[in-house]
């Protein structure tokens, strides 16, 4: 049984008016497609376990009446719920309830605002998450417009914390830095679909195609579908990412959101956040949550905090900048306001570079983000993917002394 934090966040805040209604994945605060729909949010859960410790940032609240942020299972409200008291920003959650979902449950976010007032705006969302049996990464992506593909298109999008496409492979990779994983249970959410012929997801590893394969006949528009049959055993240093393809006819076909798993059988936890190329000046400090996508710009800190809900261990901080004009960077991890130890540097350099050497002790209530900052020099870099692993110690009742190996994840 392993602990994993679920952090969800949007750099652009999403609105909710009062008495509304709006779905979220776990993987996204806001601003999603198809928003007012349960089904568009939900993520198959196909290795069971607990959820406890929700949590959400409101920033701005105009709603005057008590507004409510609970985990769903199978579009059904848990006992899970985060109570946001009216006309009050800051963070609210529930750290007495859990939610014990099965392999065959689907799980998502519900914001229902109070009946008066204006809006509320809303920022960060984390849960946590205890796996029953493996060591399981509940891996997720939500897309965005450029991923309305027509005639024989191939692009690719991240496995986890994004939600831009691109044509290379490796522009949207996520690195596995340590071996035995198995990369499983592939599925995938379509807005739309009035293509002729099929179209396809499918998993890429180091550039080439994988096991894991969804096809979507013409016209085929069944909202999620899954493989759960193949999986991909993964090594060492190896990049992820998903493919999408479609075929030479008519039509366009929109692909929402696609989730997997990562089973470790070393208890490894992975965690990342993407950009769609995110492009920062020299001279600037800017801020990223944990987990979620990279968009824009933040230099509030507090926008972008996950507040710990267990103590680890965190090391082996991984950076990729796919473009870098003459700008010393730094990444480095944030700890209560302060910089922590595991730090990423590149020297006007481009490229994924890892922090092997570094480690930091977090303890369960410790606000955490990651910061990027570089002196004037240069001129700007394009930043693709941030990520971190956790080590999490625990006793279990028949083994003395036994270390679980986590990576924490959006």
């Amino acid at each position: 049984m392993g602990k994993s934090l679920i952090v969800g966040w949007r750099s652009f805040v999403e609105t909710t008016f009062a008495s509304d209604t709006r779905y979220h994945p776990l993987f996204a605060a806001g601003n999603v497609e198809n928003g007012a729909s349960a089904a568009f949010s939900d993520r198959p859960l196909r290795n069971a376990g607990t959820f406890s410790n929700i949590r959400i940032n409101v920033t701005a609240n105009g709603v005057t009446a008590n507004s409510t942020f609970t985990l769903l299972d199978s579009q059904v409200a848990t006992s899970l719920v985060a109570t946001i008291t009216n006309a009050t920003t800051g963070y609210f959650e529930d750290t007495s309830n859990t939610a014990d979902l099965i392999a065959s449950d689907e799980c998502s976010y519900k914001l229902t605002t109070g009946a008066s007032g204006t809006s509320l705006d809303v920022q960060t969302v984390s849960v946590e998450f205890d796996s029953d049996s493996d060591m399981v990464t509940l891996a997720g992506c939500h897309a965005s417009s450029d991923t309305v593909l027509g005639a024989s298109e191939t692009t690719f999008i991240p496995i986890l914390g994004g939600r831009h496409a691109n044509s290379t492979s490796s522009n949207r990779a996520f690195r596995i830095t340590e071996a035995n994983v198995t990369w499983q249970d592939l599925s995938c959410h379509v807005g739309s679909n009035s293509r002729s012929d099929d179209s396809t997801i499918k998993s890429n590893i180091e550039a080439a195609d994988g096991n894991m394969v969804i096809t979507f006949a013409s016209s085929d528009f069944s909202i999620i579908k899954e493989d759960t049959s193949n999986s991909d055993s993964i090594s060492a240093s190896n990049d992820l990412a998903l493919e999408l393809e479609t075929g030479a006819g008519t039509g366009t076909i929109s692909f929402d959101a696609a989730y997997s798993s990562l089973v470790s059988t070393d208890d490894q936890w992975y965690t990342g956040l993407h950009g769609n190329r995110e492009r920062y000046n020299d001279g600037q400090t800017n801020f990223l949550p944990l987990g979620g996508p990279i968009n824009g710009e933040v230099t509030t800190e507090s926008l972008t905090t996950a507040d710990a809900p267990f103590d680890f261990t965190a090391e082996e901080l991984t950076v990729n900048l796919i473009r870098n004009i003459g700008v010393d960077t730094t990444t480095v991890l944030r700890i209560n306001g302060g910089d922590g130890n595991v730090t990423v540097n590149h020297n006007t350099t481009s490229g994924i570079v890892t922090d092997t050497s570094n480690t930091d002790s977090i303890s369960s209530g410790d606000e955490i983000n990651f910061k990027i900052s570089s002196p004037v020099g240069g001129t700007d870099f394009d930043y693709q993917y941030v990520g971190i692993i956790g080590l999490v110690s625990s006793v279990p009742s028949t083994i003395s002394d036994y270390r679980f190996r986590h990576r924490y994840f959006g």
